[in-house]
């Protein structure tokens, strides 16, 4: 375009430069603990977690000295956690396993009297030198069982020396003063890189690819206290899942809605099955995993 000023003539300023992308994140990685000879014993080598006892104020004490593997060692229907192969509630075991990775509990320690479950799982990997256990827990699952319940399922995809780990925590638990039933589902991401020894197995912080909210109410339980003005007991269910593309072994862009709800991720990045009103920033970007 020209611009013609008292006879002259004079080209428009250009258009400025696109924005550069934004960097991608380096997700932390963290190295997994052993070899040990098995999945239990390296059960035993993790932090016991939980309290065994509550002062007045509810604050937990006594906190348990040893890990309570007994997820791993036994079977208990009180405690079911579906597997990959789809085993029924009476023959599967407690955790999610295929091949050479186990993701499995440690139970944590509840008070006498308490109707409460409590849980840290880690990965388990096995090499030719023995298991491995990822250092730090992967997801925690806490849930009151009177009014909730929390369950865990995935699957194992391995590609050479990396491992990507999908898997859902999911709670349901009983809403709007008892009239209705909400699911909170969190859809996560975790990458496991076994090299070849000696080099030492690394696990990557657990990334949440999606979130998934529904809420029902039982009409045949509406007490005339209900009020249906309530925003928060309004039913209805919404997904937000991030496409996951890869532009190399190492780089995963994830694409999608720029915010979604808060989600409970802990002070070391263990994910919980908790949804939150707040709309926060998703974790649209593009991520780096090199340990």
């Amino acid at each position: 375009m020209l611009l013609v000023i008292a006879g002259c003539t004079a080209e428009a300023a250009p258009s400025p430069p696109a924005a550069a992308p934004a960097p991608a994140t380096v997700v932390p990685s963290q190295p997994m603990a052993g070899p040990y000879k098995s999945v239990l014993e390296a059960c035993k080598a993790a932090p016991p977690c939980g309290f065994l006892e509550e002062d007045e104020q509810g604050n937990g004490r006594k906190p348990p000295t040893k890990p309570d593997c007994s997820a791993v060692k036994t079977k208990d229907d009180n405690y079911y956690e579906p597997n990959v192969s789809g085993d029924s509630p009476e023959t599967a075991p407690r955790w999610l396993a295929k091949g050479n990775f186990v993701f499995a509990p440690v139970r944590c320690a509840v008070p006498e009297g308490l109707r409460a479950s409590d849980a840290n799982y880690y990965l388990y990997a096995k090499r030719a030198d023995g298991w491995w256990r990822s250092s730090q827990r992967i997801v925690e699952v806490s849930f009151n069982e009177k009014y909730c319940m929390q369950t865990v399922n995935g699957t194992f995809k391995t590609k050479g020396d990396r491992t990507t780990f999908r898997f859902q925590v999911a709670s349901n638990c009983v809403a709007c003063g008892k009239q209705g039933n909400e699911d909170n589902i969190v859809d996560v991401l975790d990458v496991i890189d076994v090299p070849a020894s000696p080099a030492i197995p690394v696990t990557f912080a657990p990334l949440i690819t999606g979130e998934h909210r529904r809420l029902e109410l039982d009409d045949d339980a509406l007490s005339d206290a209900f009020d249906a003005s309530d925003p928060s007991c309004k039913p209805g269910k919404k997904s937000l899942v991030l496409k996951e593309t890869w532009s190399n072994s190492d780089t995963l862009v994830l694409s999608g809605a720029a915010t979604w709800f808060e989600t409970a991720v802990g002070a070391d990045g263990s994910v919980q099955a908790w949804l939150g009103p707040k709309k926060v920033q998703s974790n649209a970007g593009s991520y780096t995993f090199k340990p």
